[in-house]
């Protein structure tokens, strides 16, 4: 039924002058803008997590100090120029961030369109990869996540352009065609280290689409592609050079490398199922970033479906398939040892299922989909021969063909949604950040600086999990203090309250009504219980003095910390730098006379 009515509406355009290229690209332009108003709905609604509260922070200082400086191991001087730009806006100003999401996105999409044209010309088929593209879930991260946008989008972009430039010059052999692929590869250095990566499958391509059938391909390739070729390899060496001067190690080695275990995990987890628009199952690691977590029929139905796809592909079109096929392992084998080498050896096989890291197959199986059935467009590229699938089954019915793209494209969107629903929610960072702003505009007092949750900035990012550090954005608003009177503490949902220390405590002191009496001359002494604290422990200080003045800690004979002591009965709270049995107070200031009531020292917490 629908068939029919579909051909005739085809038969009637064509009958008006619309050719197969105008319809093709009219198909193009409505996946184009529904791809992006996707993509709107989901991250319009999210907000900061992580990396970009790190981004955000930098920005404060000028951009000249940071451009070069990493970002958590990536050296991503544009996505830099872009956080400035967002934090320009305002403090958190998310539909900034959103804005450069969005626009991101739209330039992937359409050099990933400009590609597919370019390369394969405007052919029906080419819609199927490029729709794949718009809506698998492969790229999730980057959709949601604003500092994985940033390095990630960019690196499409200059993926795209590159395979564009490379083919554009195969085939006239124009100076502006070699420009374009070098400015592209520089865009893909400058959002991050993917670069280098890219290099792989684009190589590949090259070599085996772009550089004749016969023998000495890699001869070839530096003969046809010399003035292309060479100032890659410059700039990749350059790069290198730059990253290992900038950038230290992301994780140290500790132990050996889960080389099994990621490969499970990335293969089984998270590429297979998301080739077919899996893996409908999100597993909440760390709210609200969601890993794969497919359940194991899911597994063993997208590694069948792919295998079949593959097969099916191979027996009517081997001399481009096996090519394609090698494309994509060759990013897929780039991205694993990146993996297993980087955040692998930090938390192990369950690096594989972060698909932060999978984008840039994103942009590498719209090339390989098409370049296995269709043929390249460059001079003695390999010739596209078709078989007939078996003796009394030369093709599979088309109707199958669309069903299982449709399929594939419902389970895309559905699993879109389900990993983007937790970003708009009230997750952790969102809340503490939010909470916080509105309990320091309602009571502006200093707060201590206490590590904030581990669910809204990783605690290996020390001190930069600090208040002083995830608040900076809010400027003069936050006043953090390692040591101060009367100081608040916010809790683990970022509003502000009373602090309380657990640990070790003073017994009374030997004066009545005053405790432990300091005067000018004659320091208090307080002992404590070191084998309750903890190693960097807070001290809290309830007290009452007759006058403004200071006075200086002295904690087991350290090196004395002044304390400034206000007139009244306050509190002052102070992080030290080691347990310890004794507590020194002197007091400085002639005429001030410092009645200490209590003495705890520990852990600092929030008085719900």
């Amino acid at each position: 039924m629908v068939e029919p009515v579909t051909r005739r509406l085809l038969g009637t355009l064509r009958d008006e002058g619309v050719g197969t290229r105008e319809l093709v690209s009219g198909a193009a332009l409505v996946l184009f803008l529904a791809q992006l108003a996707w993509r709107a709905w989901i991250v319009v609604p999210g907000w900061f997590y992580s990396d970009d509260l790190l981004l955000l922070e930098d920005a404060a200082r000028p951009l000249h100090t940071v451009l070069l400086e990493p970002n958590d191991s990536q050296l991503m001087p544009l996505g830099r120029v872009v956080a400035a730009l967002v934090a320009a806006a305002g403090p958190y100003a998310w539909w900034a961030a959103a804005t450069s999401v969005l626009v991101l996105s739209a330039a992937a999409t359409a050099a990933c369109w400009l590609m597919l044209r370019t390369v394969f010309g405007p052919r029906p088929f080419v819609l199927v990869p490029f729709a794949l593209f718009c809506f698998l879930p492969l790229a999730a991260d980057a959709s949601s996540w604003w500092a994985v946008a940033l390095n990630a989008l960019p690196a499409q972009v200059a993926f795209f352009l590159v395979v564009t430039g490379f083919v554009l010059w195969t085939r006239d052999r124009r100076p502006r065609w070699a420009a374009l692929v070098v400015l592209a590869y520089l865009l893909g250095a400058a959002s991050g280290p993917r670069a280098l990566l890219m290099a792989l499958p684009v190589g590949a391509f090259v070599v085996l689409f772009c550089s004749g059938t016969g023998r000495s391909t890699l001869g070839r390739v530096v003969r046809r592609h010399g003035p292309v070729v060479a100032p890659l390899a410059a700039l990749g060496v350059a790069y290198l050079v730059l990253y290992r001067a900038t950038t230290p190690p992301p994780v140290q080695v500790t132990g050996a490398t889960p080389w099994l275990g990621v490969a499970d995990r990335l293969l089984l987890s998270s590429v297979l199922p998301g080739l077919v628009g899996g893996p409908w199952r999100w597993d909440v690691a760390a709210d609200p970033l969601s890993v794969p977590d497919p359940l194991l029929a899911v597994r063993v139905v997208a590694a069948v479906a792919v295998l079949v796809v593959v097969a099916v592909a191979w027996r009517r079109h081997p001399s481009t398939t096996w090519r394609a096929v090698v494309v994509v392992l060759v990013q897929v084998a780039g991205t694993y040892v990146a993996i297993a080498l980087g955040r692998g050896l930090q938390v192990g096989a369950v690096a594989g299922q972060f698909t932060r890291y999978l984008p840039d197959l994103a942009a590498v199986l719209p090339l390989a989909l098409a370049a296995a059935v269709l043929p390249v467009r460059v001079p003695d590229a390999p010739t596209v021969r078709e078989r007939p699938l078996l003796p009394r089954l030369p093709s599979v019915p088309r109707a199958a063909q669309r069903a299982a793209l449709s399929v594939v494209l419902v389970a895309s969107l559905v699993n879109a949604a389900a990993y983007a629903r937790p970003w708009h929610e009230d997750f952790p960072a969102r809340r503490y950040v939010e909470n916080a702003r509105a309990s320091l505009l309602a009571d502006p007092r200093p707060v201590a600086d206490l590590e904030v949750p581990e669910l809204v900035q990783l605690g290996l990012h020390y001190p930069r999990n600090l208040p002083s550090h995830v608040l900076a954005p809010y400027g003069d608003l936050v006043d953090a203090r390692r040591q101060g009177n009367d100081l608040a503490v916010l809790d683990t949902d970022g509003t502000a309250r009373q602090p309380l220390v657990r640990g070790a405590e003073s017994a009374p002191g030997p004066v009545a009504g005053c405790g432990t009496k300091v005067v000018p001359g004659e320091p208090g002494r307080i002992a404590l219980d070191r084998a309750q604290m903890p190693d960097f422990p807070w001290t809290t200080i309830n007290y009452a003095a007759s006058v403004d003045g200071e006075a200086v800690l002295r904690f087991d004979g350290r090196e004395p910390v002044r304390m400034q002591v206000l007139s009244g009965p306050h509190t002052y709270l102070v992080n030290g730098d080691g347990a310890y049995s004794t507590l020194e107070v002197d007091v400085t200031t002639p005429g001030l006379t410092v009645c200490v009531d209590r003495v705890a020292a520990g852990t600092l917490e929030a008085l719900r």
